[in-house]
């Protein structure tokens, strides 16, 4: 019997198994797991082969409700303190700097790749425009896809495990609200405009980050300027991890392990290397700031930009500040790679 591969319905069956996977995750009191238990599950059924992937329209749809949820975390005193951030925000641009440099040393002089792919894989920013700026300059879409899914599945996952078992950070297992839960029909009107318009802006716009940062600024407006102080409640918020992880899971479908284990263990290792890396700099960097270590490790984290800022949002943890240096840096990264890519292709 063959089953239905109507995308519609191949999206449904991953998010069912994703939810199980959340569920399974949420028994076994893990850290975060309405999104580590989507990846561990999707990422399974798509090393082992199946069929069943995430179709891109389920993200699309996402990504202005996960903008939504992190521009509501710009409150009316949070926005008065941004002019206070600037340098804590530079720190995040040199340590994204040091990454890069350091990744491109490693993938093209421990593993011999090309310029071109060695500079794309190492910048900590999305893995789509990577992908697409990447191979449009001569570097290997295969070997960027792979590189980057490992590295935003390792950055996801291993974060909220490093601060619950070994930092001693509660880590919450039912996702925080950033303010006053949307109760009203009023309530779920703003945010809900906040996601359309964000969905028409970026769309126009063409934005680094694309709608989900269209969809930020229209919330951080509306929310910065107290017209509204409703934030998602805890199920939504629940459900945009569920999506989030499945996707990110669902990116190692289509691989052949065989032919790409030499890029796979590349990737693996600079994983590590990276998890290692952000790990001791927010120590270094939370040792001369007054931020607490939970905010430095997220900030300076460099998994997706979405990823990032719904495990933020469903932490709780100084939305605001967090989202906007991983938007800054993600910005950064993306604008400044063509020009450097040039200067480095032989």
């Amino acid at each position: 019997m063959t089953l239905p591969s109507h995308p519609l319905f191949v999206g449904f069956v991953t998010l069912v198994w994703a939810t199980i996977g959340g569920f399974v995750f949420f028994h076994l009191h893990a850290p975060l797991p309405w999104t580590l238990g989507p990846i561990a599950f999707c990422a399974f059924a798509a090393t082992v082969g199946s069929r069943w992937l995430m179709p891109g329209s389920v993200l699309l749809a996402a990504r202005p409700a996960i903008g939504v949820m992190a521009g509501s975390g710009f409150t009316p005193v949070v926005v008065a303190s941004i002019g206070t951030w600037w340098s804590e925000v530079l720190v995040v641009a040199l340590f994204g700097s040091i990454v890069a440099v350091t990744g491109f040393l490693f993938f093209r002089y421990v593993f011999r790749f090309d310029r071109v792919t060695s500079f794309f894989g190492s910048l900590p920013a999305g893995l789509a425009e990577l992908t697409v700026i990447g191979g449009s300059l001569g570097g290997s879409t295969k070997s960027l896809v792979l590189i980057h899914s490992i590295r935003i599945v390792a950055i996801v996952f291993c974060v909220p495990l490093i601060l619950q078992f070994v930092l001693g950070h509660a880590v919450g297992r039912v996702p925080v609200a950033a303010g006053e839960i949307a109760a009203g029909i009023k309530d779920w009107g703003i945010l809900i405009g906040c996601a359309v318009s964000g969905l028409v802006l970026g769309h126009y716009l063409k934005l680094p980050g694309g709608i989900m940062v269209a969809a930020m600024i229209v919330s951080a407006i509306v929310h910065g300027l107290g017209i509204s102080s409703a934030a998602f409640p805890g199920w939504f918020v629940a459900g945009a991890q569920i999506v989030i992880g499945a996707v990110a899971g669902s990116r190692f479908a289509g691989i052949h392990w065989r032919e790409a284990w030499v890029t796979a263990l590349a990737a693996v290792t600079w994983a590590l290397l990276l998890v290692a890396m952000t790990v001791a700099a927010a120590w270094l960097v939370t040792s001369y700031s007054a931020r607490p270590y939970s905010t430095g490790l997220l900030s300076l984290a460099p998994g997706g930009m979405s990823e990032m800022a719904v495990i933020t949002y469903a932490l709780g943890i100084d939305v605001a500040f967090i989202v906007t240096c991983q938007v800054f840096r993600t910005f950064l990264m993306l604008t400044t790679a063509p020009f450097i890519a040039r200067l480095i292709k032989p």
